[in-house]
């Protein structure tokens, strides 16, 4: 799972990118990253590597402020996975409200059947 930043670039990355490789230049990918608190030249330097090393773009070459990028298969069934996961988990969310609102609701009724049935044995 890919932090904020680095997600974003990955993002801006596959936009920009299509399927083959592009030239990029780093004004471009801070412009991008700004909304998302900036990034420094290090930084993204540091994020594009991790980025190649994990398989999710490839680089032809990086110098003075240019990238070659291309993003790879894995890079672009990341943002696919993600949406499932979201997906998933707000499924999970609402059948686990489902059972416990059901579980309260069989409870509270046991309850009041069981404390009909004792007053009945009292009077």
């Amino acid at each position: 799972m890919l932090d904020e930043k680095t997600g974003a670039l990955l993002a801006a990355i596959n936009e920009r990118c299509g399927e083959g490789y592009k030239i990029i230049e780093e004004r471009e990918l801070e412009e991008r990253l700004a909304p998302r608190g900036g990034a420094e030249r290090g930084e993204i330097r540091a994020m594009l590597s991790f980025l190649e090393a994990e398989r999710f773009i490839e680089i032809r070459y990086a110098e003075d402020g240019l990238y070659c990028v291309r993003p790879l298969a894995e890079g672009k069934k990341y943002f696919e996975q993600e949406r499932l996961r979201e997906r998933n988990f707000r499924v999970r969310r609402r059948d686990e409200f489902l059972l416990s609102f059901s579980g309260a609701l069989l409870g509270g009724f046991l309850g009041a059947l069981f404390f009909w049935a004792v007053s009945l044995l009292w009077a």
